[in-house]
């Protein structure tokens, strides 16, 4: 399945193709939107998770089109789904559980 989001702006600085779904890339840093520029490095890595690609061009026409495929496949299954629970800790009746004060006094 492919998947495309085109528009109508001023398109990829030449050469950024690939570069925009690096962790901390933003396209133009000096405007005054906000991000930090890790929107497409999340989309690519549930991409890949899902045994995708992710990808970014200019259109002929002006703007830009980001597209990514995945297979037609079941989900990846994970490992660990739930995480592990602390071990508990008991409380001796001499002294109470950090944090707390002392009112043994």
């Amino acid at each position: 399945m492919r998947v495309e989001v085109s528009d109508d702006g001023p398109g990829l600085a030449p050469g950024t193709e690939t570069a925009v779904f690096e962790k901390f890339t933003r396209q133009r840093p000096s405007t005054d939107r906000g991000g930090v520029g890790l929107g497409l490095a999340i989309c690519r890595s549930i991409v890949q998770l899902h045994g995708g690609r992710v990808g970014a061009h200019n259109r002929p026409g002006g703007g830009a089109c980001f597209w990514f495929t995945i297979p037609k496949q079941r989900p990846p299954e994970f490992a660990a789904s739930t995480p592990k629970q602390p071990a508990h800790t008991p409380v001796s009746p001499e002294r109470p559980p950090a944090g707390q004060p002392d009112t043994s006094t």
